[in-house]
């Protein structure tokens, strides 16, 4: 990899370490927030007091999974792993699902479903590259499209003060004061330099199946 401060558009740059740690701060922040999320929106469907020492079990689980896989992924252990720069975290993918099932059957048979996924989704690993032809940009674009519209209620109640029951009573619930918030962070998403993609691998692969799916 080579040293410069040159544009970031070349995914083999190294930028300098005055830029490369806030970087890193930034991605790694912005991978908490969106790690802990799923976590707190299973658990609310669940029927479990925001704050309660169950959710925050939750939240703790998935940091520290989190952290393992990613080990797992940038390090490698024998065959598994890509050892790339891969940050691995909770999917939202499934978030639809196991809400519905925290809802009706309980947190404890959405665990166990995670735990019967989790084995189902490490033995697809061997195998998934020849399962690829399955799976064109059409079918993964509507995938990332339907988490999306699912995921829109619970962008509007962040973006209103929080989705707790306490901070939708609470009297700044939709206020102005949490709303300009949300639209400047729209405003500064709409300006993204796409060209930093290379720093979000995850992001840019995203955003690319899903314009390809139309």
């Amino acid at each position: 990899m080579t040293n410069s401060t040159g544009s970031y558009s070349d995914p083999n740059q190294t930028p300098p370490l005055a830029q490369a740690v806030p970087l890193g701060l930034q991605h790694v922040l912005a991978m908490f927030a969106s790690n802990v999320t799923p976590s707190i929106i299973v658990a609310g469907a669940a029927g479990l007091a925001f704050g309660s020492a169950e959710q925050v079990y939750l939240i703790q689980m998935a940091m520290l999974f989190a952290g393992i896989a990613t080990l797992f992924q940038t390090v490698g252990f024998g065959p598994v792993g890509a050892r790339l720069p891969i940050m691995q975290g909770t999917s939202f993918a499934f978030v639809g699902v196991l809400a519905g099932i925290a809802a009706t059957q309980g947190l404890s048979v959405a665990l166990t479903a995670c735990l019967i996924g989790g084995l189902i989704h490490f033995a697809l690993g061997s195998v998934i590259k020849n399962l690829r032809w399955m799976f064109p940009p059409l079918i993964t674009g509507l995938v990332i499209l339907a988490i999306g519209l699912y995921l829109i209620p619970v962008a509007i109640k962040y973006a209103a003060g929080g989705a707790a029951d306490f901070q939708m009573s609470a009297d700044s619930f939709g206020s102005l004061k949490h709303w300009s918030v949300a639209l400047r962070r729209v405003e500064q998403c709409s300006n993204f330099d796409w060209s930093y993609c290379w720093l979000h691998p995850c992001i840019f692969l995203r955003d690319g199946e899903f314009r390809r799916g139309f």
